[in-house]
């Protein structure tokens, strides 16, 4: 019955025409997790970006984890609370999920601040970052 119920949802996680992370004008819609719920990080909460040595990951330092907790999945704020209770102010996002290498992500997520951090310094924007296409 779990397996079942585990393949009916990383099937229709699948086929879901959604991208896995869109970097947009507001923020990062992130639905990388495994339970593949959407997390939202507005551009205004985000530190910076470093690549975890250790991990597979990409992490987002974020000013106000607690809040972007109460914004997704109750699975991902289990973990997300985990974090916290550990000191943690990051969000992970696991590049192997869309393909590309840690340092691509992370290259990309901070092309994405620094086009929001210009278009609120009044520059016009270059052309921002864009994600390779799911195909």
């Amino acid at each position: 019955l779990v397996l079942g119920i585990n393949g009916l949802h990383f099937l229709r996680r699948a086929l879901d025409p959604r991208p896995r992370l869109a970097l947009e004008e507001e923020g990062i819609r992130d639905r990388t997790s495994i339970g593949s719920v959407e997390l939202f990080i507005p551009w205004e909460e985000v530190e910076g970006v470093q690549v975890n040595p250790g991990r597979g990951t990409v992490e987002v330092r974020v000013k106000d984890p607690l809040r972007l907790r109460r914004t997704t999945g109750w699975v991902r704020r289990l973990w997300m609370t985990i974090g916290g209770l550990a000191g943690k102010k990051t969000i992970s996002i696991n590049p192997g999920f869309l393909g590309l290498k840690k340092l691509e992500l992370a290259d990309l997520l901070e092309e994405g601040l620094i086009a929001y951090e210009r278009s609120r310094l009044g520059f016009g924007s270059e052309n921002g970052p864009a994600l390779p296409s799911e195909g």
